[in-house]
């Protein structure tokens, strides 16, 4: 790391050669020994007969050798193994980094080259024969087109395929393949079963070696990985660390292939701790004898100590030569122009907000030399006088920084110091106020406002320039002044954390300001004023005190197309003019709509709270760890409407549902039976330390109950009755308190509510925009033993409208958590939901090593890439396109391509949050696809608000239409006649839509009574199949005691795993009504055939009236609108309802199951599992009419009550509607010209 001004130079330290330094290593001491024994050996020789037995002990010795010490590694693609390995070696990019996923099942292996200075690989092949046999099996796999094809095997078959023969391979038949020139190319490769790599370049090595253990999916065909079974690298110069030892990854097997399977499980097998290692040094440094040699005894004393170890650095002297030399700085004598002093970083480590000197940064600006004073006094004094990098005394550590901005002057650079912590804690340090005495918009530091924000100090400074000053400055009032500081009265627009953005919103205010020459939600045109006798005066401007008033007068019709009014300004506008009508505007609201729902999927660390941050606009707005912490809480985020604090809302389980779930908690600590579930065991340890402390699962639930902990947490159930709350305005203490509720420490066990906890709601202030109609949440999967908790997930995704998968890049293809829990809630998400799309959203696109990403996609070097271009960059955008295509791909071939058919309903973005803030990573801010996301959301939230408005707008259209009706005499024969043609219509649409209701009805009950014959036939061998397979059944016995246990379904932590007996089951009477159900409930689109359809098109006006001029046209006009209003609220009621039909098949079936899982899991004990196995299987068998009967009987119940309900919500609703039309109102008003104003902002909503 080089500074400024400076360069380094090596200093050795002169040696006394005159005396012999100790032997500080093993190999020293060994090498010794050696040169020792073959003098020994030499004196012997000319007596060999009499000292053979000796001789041939000093070759044993020589020769000695042991097993090597093998340590596996364990961890997905993408955790950053290659890199810790090439970092503890010593040796930068030596193991090759995938690039969305390696190989998943070659054991890759890692040992010292003691020969020469070469990196050496050697690779174990498949023989030709085993290859061949393995290449049938996967077009085995490809070839199976039946409904029991697993999904796995043939995503890695399609993988093998194309890594080897190149893309679409897979699509081909094994007679195409086999005339292509690759296959004749592999069947030469494999003419041996060895290949050995040697190179004494690392770079060129790495290369070499990417293609037998990296998978790109940047770059089909000529990938080897399939044909290897293992590879070993030899590294040079790695004596002192893998002499003995040997790193073996261990991926899983991950793969359908025996071979493969038998060599990573043999592998497992050699796993030694390193502390094996180092007793195996120890023995066999003395198995030499010491003791029969004097001279080897006399070295061995140097080292004060009887046994030999390794000396680590805090062991070695001061001075004490090593390998490594110390470096000392020497200043040039070339005059330099040093640049600024100061500069403002975040220390990685720490994540701390620090100034520092700026000659202590590196030419990069990524790391910083840091003093190695504990004092802060000393620290600051070093930072102000620019102290320099010492080597002598204490050293000086070195630090990853992430570098922010520098400047001359200590006190600027704390100032932007102050402002970057505002920015990271979500802190607002400035305000946009009017001065209400002035008018005049400007910007104030918060330390100004007195505490009802009503007022502000304002300083005594005539100069404009010192008024500014001040601001930046955050001067604090009152100062020592002659003049005293003002207080003015003020009106607080917007909250800022720095003076740059509180400008930038000023000048925004300003614009808009000067654009509508009025206070936002004023009206910009005038009223047409109504005289008290019903006649219509001619328009003039308003009265100066009106709310309403313009600076300039408009006629009505001139709405400025250049500038259309919001849907806020809209609603703003129709709400003044109905308060000229108090009567009726107390009768009209905005309405209320369920807010839409965007489910989050993704493990922890996968950067969904920094995402969430990032499309908010401000970083740690969102607490990290919120989402994603616990494995069970169901977390949402939404607006916070009402002021400026974060609130969090969190929803608890009751006493009495503590007390039970205590109970089953410990029931499964007591459990030592061989059916013992670990997954749940180890969720009941995790909940029963996380809230009464450590070791509290040792104890029995009585001896729980007398501790104090017992007593404090059922006080707080007893307190906070299911409910608990509170609110910040300071977002660091709200992330501190909502800590306890969200996230679990090991660290510090007890008092970490979550276990309590069935969701937590976070409210943001400030995110209108983005959050007013829109709710985010997490949706963990379950993973947990609490069928609350499920039950309330499973609810929450099946309100998504949409769906937001979120993982990190490199593990967007490989990892199966999602992927996972997606296919398993596929019928939440379509049939049995309101989903209409999906985005994929690989995060963290800027952690990228660009020459191991060059490297495993065969990109151009850097010498063929032009210099003008960034060469991070070009990775980043590269992998992104790539990451986009091969995401879509696997999406093309899941079954969740049937729900989500057309283009836009998938979309995959890449997106960096790091970049969208931190501008140094040469990013354009579309290039991270924030931007994107916060216009998707603003898109759907201005959608809903226009909506609402736009329902809001048509009440009081027919409130007015009903007051102007009464304005001209109508003649009651006339209006009976119409009253009773109205009646009529009702009557007759409503039977045309019990037609509709009946064909359906008897259409699905066709579709079911074929579904439960199916079922009948089938149950019982899909039972077995699920929960007595017939490959390898080893710890079988404990998932089916847990499954039994959660009512027939059970889950592994990480989803690969997945039996549910209940959709199993349920399976065929699903299908027989799939196609029918499509049809009448779209999640979007239109069938022709669907219920939505014929609810719009339910009407009981059936003609224009012939004059439009009488009443009546009103009249139907408001009509109209009253069934506009019925049709949006009953849509909404049927997408709900049809979720509770859909899902009813598979909770009639659990239910007359439940007492038979309930019995079963109570069967403990040698042979249980066939017991429990036979139990269910012979249940299933004698329900089985009677309970696929009852799920039929149960839709079909549903879908009636379905059509009472729109039948009853439809005439009770328009028969109100034609009451009040026949009712004469007691307003004497001509409201043509409001009911004209109110089209034409109607006009504005559609646009």
């Amino acid at each position: 790391m080089a500074r400024r001004g400076t360069k380094r130079k090596r200093v050795h330290k002169p040696s006394d050669s005159s005396k012999e330094s100790p032997l500080t290593t093993d190999m020293d001491i060994m090498l010794k020994a050696k040169q020792i024994m073959k003098r020994v050996t030499d004196n012997l020789v000319h007596t060999i007969i009499m000292h053979r037995d000796i001789i041939s002990k000093i070759d044993q010795i020589n020769n000695v050798s042991r097993k090597k010490a093998t340590i596996g590694i364990f961890g997905k693609s993408g955790e950053g193994k290659s890199s810790l390995l090439s970092a503890i070696l010593g040796k930068n990019d030596l193991l090759p980094s995938g690039c969305f996923g390696a190989c998943t099942a070659v054991v890759t292996q890692v040992e010292a080259n003691l020969t020469d200075s070469n990196y050496i690989a050697e690779i174990e092949l498949f023989s030709k024969e085993e290859w061949e046999k393995e290449f049938k099996d996967l077009f085995r796999v490809l070839s199976d087109e039946s409904e029991d094809r697993n999904g796995d095997l043939f995503e890695i078959a399609v993988e093998k395929i194309t890594a080897l023969y190149g893309a679409d391979a897979d699509k081909k038949t094994l007679e195409e393949l086999k005339k292509d020139d690759k296959f004749t190319e592999i069947e030469t490769f494999l003419s041996t079963n060895k290949k050995t790599i040697s190179n004494n370049d690392v770079s060129e090595f790495t290369n070499d070696v990417a293609s037998y253990i990296l998978h790109s999916e940047a770059s089909s065909g000529g990938w080897y990985w399939p044909l290897v079974k293992s590879v070993t690298y030899k590294v040079p110069d790695c004596h002192e660390l893998l002499e003995h030892i040997v790193f073996v990854d261990i991926p899983g097997s991950g793969d359908c292939n025996k071979l493969r399977d038998d060599k990573w499980k043999s592998a497992l097998n050699d796993l030694r701790h390193l502390l094996e290692y180092l007793k195996a040094n120890k023995a066999f440094s003395m198995a030499l004898k010491v003791e029969d040699c004097d001279e080897w005894k006399e070295e061995a004393s140097q080292k004060g100590e009887k046994d030999f170890h390794f000396k680590s650095v805090e062991e070695r002297n001061i001075g004490e030569t090593s390998d490594h030399e110390p470096m000392v700085y020497e200043e040039d004598n070339i005059s330099m122009d040093l640049g600024p002093n100061f500069a403002v970083v975040t220390l990685q480590d720490t994540d701390e907000v620090m100034v520092v000197a700026s000659d202590w940064l590196s030419t990069d600006k990524k790391q910083c030399y840091w003093p190695p004073f504990k004092s802060t006094e000393k620290y600051l004094e070093a930072v102000r006088n620019n102290l320099e990098p010492s080597t002598g005394g204490k050293p000086w550590e070195i630090l990853n920084v992430i570098f922010h901005a520098e400047y001359d002057t200590y006190e600027e650079t704390v100032i932007n110091q102050v402002e970057q912590r505002a920015l990271k804690y979500g802190l607002n340090l400035y305000k946009v106020v009017t001065l209400q005495k002035s008018n005049e918009l400007t910007v104030i530091p918060a330390t100004w406002l007195n505490e009802e924000k009503t007022q502000c100090y304002w300083p005594p400074f005539k100069s404009p320039e010192k008024c500014t000053e001040a601001v930046k400055n955050r001067l604090e009032p009152p100062v020592m002044v002659e003049k005293p500081w003002e207080m003015l009265n003020i009106q607080v627009h917007m909250e800022c954390a720095t003076y740059n953005q509180a400008m930038e919103k000023q000048k925004s205010l300003k614009e808009q300001r000067e654009r509508f020459k009025s206070p936002l939600f004023v009206l910009e045109y005038t009223l047409p004023q109504i005289s008290p006798h019903g006649t219509k005066r001619k328009r003039e401007a308003l009265p100066a005190e009106s709310p309403l008033t313009l600076g300039t007068k408009r006629k009505r019709e001139a709405l400025p197309a250049e500038s259309p009014l919001t849907p806020d300004m809209i609603m703003e506008n129709v709400r003044q003019i109905m308060k000229r009508f108090s009567k009726n505007s107390d009768q009209i609201d905005k309405g209320s709509m369920k807010k839409a729902t965007i489910g989050i999927f993704g493990a922890s660390g996968e950067g969904k709270s920094s995402l969430l941050s990032a499309i908010l606009g401000k970083k740690y707005i969102v607490p990290s760890g919120c989402f994603g912490a616990c494995t069970a809480i169901v977390t949402q985020v939404e607006a916070n409407l009402t002021d400026s604090n974060y609130i969090a809302e969190i929803e608890l389980f009751s006493k009495e549902e503590w007390e039970k779930e205590l109970k089953d908690l410990f029931r499964v600590l007591s459990d030592e039976s061989e059916d013992r579930n670990d997954d749940l065991f180890e969720i009941a340890v995790e909940k029963i330390t996380a809230l009464y402390g450590a070791d509290t699962d040792t104890k029995t639930l009585e001896e729980l109950k007398n501790d104090d902990k017992f007593a404090k947490i059922e006080t707080f159930l007893s307190t906070n009755k299911e409910k608990s709350s509170f609110s910040k305005s300071d977002v660091s203490e709200f992330i501190n308190d909502v800590a306890r509720y969200i996230q679990h420490s090991e660290s510090s066990p007890g008092e970490w509510y979550w276990p309590l906890v069935k969701s937590v709601t976070i409210k943001i202030p400030d995110c209108r925009e983005f959050l007013e109609h829109i709710v985010l949440v997490d949706l963990p999967g379950s993973g947990d033993c609490n069928k609350t908790r499920e039950d309330l997930w499973k609810s929450k995704l099946r309100e998504c409208s949409s769906v937001w998968i979120v993982s990190a890049i490199n593990r967007a293809i490989t990892d199966s958590g999602p992927w996972g829990i997606l296919k398993h809630c596929i019928e939440e998400l379509g049939l049995g939901g309101e989903c209409k799309s999906i985005n994929f959203i690989c995060t963290k696109t800027d952690d990228i090593d660009p020459g191991a990403y060059i490297r495993c996609s065969r990109l151009p070097s850097r010498d063929q890439i032009s210099e003008d271009k960034d060469l991070k960059k070009e990775c980043i955008l590269h992998r992104n396109e790539n990451a986009k295509v091969k995401v879509k791909e696997k999406f093309e071939k899941s079954k969740l391509k049937e729900i989500f058919s057309t283009d836009n309903q998938f979309q995959v973005c890449t997106v960096s949050s790091n970049a969208f803030f931190d501008h140094n990573l040469n990013l354009e801010p579309n290039e991270t696809e924030i931007p994107k996301l916060q216009d998707e959301l603003k898109s759907l939230n201005k959608s809903i608000n226009r909506e609402l408005v736009r329902g809001y707008v048509n009440k009081a259209k027919g409130t007015l239409l009903l007051i102007q009706s009464g304005q001209l005499d109508t003649d009651k024969k006339t209006m009976d006649m119409k009253v009773i043609e109205l009646e009529k219509n009702l009557t007759e649409s409503l039977k045309e839509l019990n037609k509709y209701f009946d064909g359906i009805y008897s259409d699905l009950e066709q579709c079911l009574s074929k579904g439960v014959d199916e079922s009948a036939k089938s149950c019982v061998a899909s039972t077995e199949k699920l929960i007595a397979p017939k490959k390898d059944g080893r710890g079988f016995h404990k998932i089916l005691g847990a499954f039994c246990k959660n009512n027939g379904c059970y889950w592994s932590k990480n989803w690969d795993n997945i039996l549910d007996l209940n959709k199993t089951l349920a399976e065929n009477l699903h299908k027989c009504i799939d196609e029918d159900f499509k049809m009448l409930f779209p999640v979007t689109g239109t069938t022709g055939k669907s219920l939505k359809e014929q609810i719009d098109k339910f009407s009981i006006i059936q003609s224009d009236p012939a004059n439009p001029t009488l009443p009546m046209n009103n009249i139907q006009d408001f009509i109209k609108i009253k069934e506009t209003e019925l049709k949006a609220s009953l849509n909404r009621d049927i997408v709900d309802m049809k979720k509770q039909i859909f899902s009813s098949i598979k909770t009639a079936i659990e239910n007359e199951m439940a007492s038979c899982y309930e019995e079963a899991a109570a069967v403990t004990g040698i042979g249980s599992m066939k017991i429990r196995q036979d139990m269910l299987i012979t249940t299933v068998g004698n329900i089985k009419q009677d309970m696929f009967n009852k799920a039929r009987m149960e839709v079909l119940k549903k879908l009636n009550n379905l059509k009472l309900h729109i039948k009853d919500a439809l005439e009770k609703g328009l028969k109100e509607a034609i009451e009040r039309s026949k009712s004469q109102t007691n307003e004497h008003r001509d409201v043509s010209g409001y009911i004209e104003q109110l089209e034409k902002l109607s006009d504005q909503l559609s646009d």
